[in-house]
């Protein structure tokens, strides 16, 4: 578990943006995102913090539903599984995490998030404003190709918290060829989203732990915004 500087006293999961509570014992409104205790909500109007609290922990070790945590606040349904999305705690993550041009110097990278808004149906922006995903804030992107219309095939991932609840037991990962194009969404005329609870790098501190995410890939053509040729068309 990773374990940061404010520690959730339900589940011991060290993700809280803030701490649950101050030196007066108020509660920070903070959701943890392992286990969905909001502090001075979920432990109202309980004169002793103890008491919910204890309740939250036992539900949880005994893999019962915690009653007012997870607020998915939303759920994308698909033909074999679908994805419940904590979008609260998936939005406040974002706003901590560093844009994908901030993270790497390559020409695809400090292309990607000034481009990637382009590449979305207006559709597909509100999806993803939904979710509580920053588009331009990628875990990851690469270059996949460059088109000879001059645009980009990129594929990139997401983190979110959320789950994926299977409908056919037999699959045991929803990347597998068995689901066939029912993984898929479109986000745009040529940009898709699929999910997976295979996560292939959690380098962000806020999704570690041990937290319920799931994982987003993109794949999209992506114009070339940057001054200068882009230098992929070479390749």
């Amino acid at each position: 578990m990773y374990m940061g500087e404010n520690v959730c006293p339900v589940c011991g999961c060290g993700s809280l943006v803030e701490p649950a509570f101050n030196e007066r014992g108020v509660g920070s409104d903070d959701i943890c995102p392992c286990c969905g205790f909001q502090f001075g909500l979920d432990d109202f109007p309980y004169e002793d913090r103890e008491g919910p609290v204890a309740e939250w922990r036992g539900r949880r070790v005994a893999g019962r539903p915690v009653a007012l945590g997870w607020r998915y606040a939303m759920t994308l349904d698909f033909e074999n599984f679908s994805v419940e999305i904590d979008a609260e705690a998936t939005r406040k993550a974002y706003v901590g995490l560093r844009r994908t041009d901030e993270k790497c110097s390559c020409a695809g990278c400090q292309n990607f998030p000034l481009a990637i808004g382009k590449a979305l149906s207006e559709e597909g922006r509100r999806l993803f404003e939904s979710m509580g995903v920053d588009p331009a804030k990628a875990t990851e992107a690469y270059v996949n190709c460059a088109r000879d219309e001059g645009t980009i095939f990129y594929g990139a991932w997401y983190h979110l918290f959320g789950r994926i609840e299977r409908r056919v037991e037999t699959v045991p990962d929803v990347t597998a060829p068995e689901w066939g194009k029912d993984v898929e969404r479109d986000v745009g005329d040529n940009a898709s989203i699929l999910f997976s609870d295979k996560r292939i790098d959690l380098k962000e501190n806020l999704f570690r732990g041990d937290a319920n995410v799931v994982q987003m890939n993109l794949f999209a053509d992506v114009p070339w915004v940057m001054d200068g040729p882009n230098p992929y068309l070479d390749e």
